[in-house]
């Protein structure tokens, strides 16, 4: 499981590995904060233990008890991006849309610095779950509306989360079709929607950047 934390006060990346997940074990992988020109700068040598476990964990249980509360279905145009993963450029043109339900691109992803790709974003921050064969979902809270707030979710495939748990190339070769048929499956799934989750439950998982570090 591994959770952003994306706010102009900076971006941290947690990870737990399946050797610590039943000791509930978090490290802090990366850190990267804003200089005073608001540039994105990545600070080296991180301490992996500072990273707050409980409140990590208890971020991690309340996302496995999410429940959808209601549904908008997606202008036909927009679910079409969503249907082929074409998350980039493309989805400008629903800038009027993705804003309305509390989205919004950015110019590039600060977590890939070199790569100069418009990147999607929701205002209450966002959670990626990437498996060991290679299915990633991304999970985006947007907009509070009165007591819910809107979720746009996508699934995509994740090559170098499937060579991490393969023991060899061929392995990979030989997993890759179904973990790409798999992630199509789910992002099939999801891409019409726009999903809401209740306000309370949001509330039980959102933390603060100083809340996920000791």
């Amino acid at each position: 499981l591994r959770v952003v934390d994306y706010q102009s006060s900076g971006i941290l990346v947690f990870r737990q590995t399946p050797e610590n997940s039943m000791s509930r074990i978090w490290s802090l992988e990366r850190r990267i904060d804003q200089d005073k020109e608001g540039a994105w700068k990545e600070i080296k040598d991180v301490s992996p233990e500072s990273a707050n476990n409980e409140t990590l964990s208890l971020t991690a249980d309340e996302l496995g008890k999410l429940k959808i509360v209601d549904v908008r279905k997606k202008p036909a145009s927009l679910a079409a991006l969503f249907h082929t993963s074409n998350l980039g450029a493309a989805m400008t043109a629903h800038a009027e849309t993705l804003a309305e339900f509390g989205f919004a691109m950015i110019d590039h992803d600060p977590l890939v610095p070199d790569k100069i790709d418009p990147c999607l974003v929701g205002e209450g921050g966002a959670v990626e779950l990437t498996t060991k064969t290679g299915v990633k979902i991304t999970v985006l809270f947007g907009r509070k509306f009165d007591d819910k707030r809107a979720v746009l979710a996508y699934a995509s495939y994740s090559r170098d989360a499937l060579a991490a748990s393969a023991e060899d190339e061929a392995e990979i070769e030989f997993l890759e079709p179904e973990a790409k048929q798999k992630s199509e499956l789910k992002n099939e799934r999801l891409a019409d929607w726009f999903f809401f989750i209740n306000e309370a439950d949001y509330e039980k998982l959102h933390f603060k950047y100083a809340d996920t570090l000791k």
